[in-house]
């Protein structure tokens, strides 16, 4: 099912399954299983960028060009991996 959701301004895709639903921006029409596969998938993208941001500040990049953005990036995704691999989290 395609339509518009509050707050979303451009055409989303609905899925059902069981009792919860999935929102997409997919084109490409996706039945409840393969939903739920791709939106593990891209959860666990979107965890990464928001402990990125959270954690390291990404969003407070100042660079202006396209290479030290890169570089900037890199720089937080190596700092990222090396703290999840070397500090302990909370249980």
């Amino acid at each position: 099912m395609y339509g518009k959701a509050k707050g979303i301004g451009h055409k989303v895709q609905v899925a059902k399954h069981c009792k919860r639903y999935i929102i997409t921006n997919l084109e490409k029409p996706i039945m409840s299983h393969t939903g739920w596969r791709l939106y593990k998938e891209r959860w666990l993208i979107k965890t990464i960028f928001r402990e990125l941001k959270s954690f390291l500040h990404f969003e407070q990049c100042e660079a202006r060009t396209l290479i030290a953005q890169k570089n900037h990036i890199q720089a937080c995704m190596d700092a990222y991996l090396f703290l999840r691999k070397n500090i302990p989290t909370k249980a």
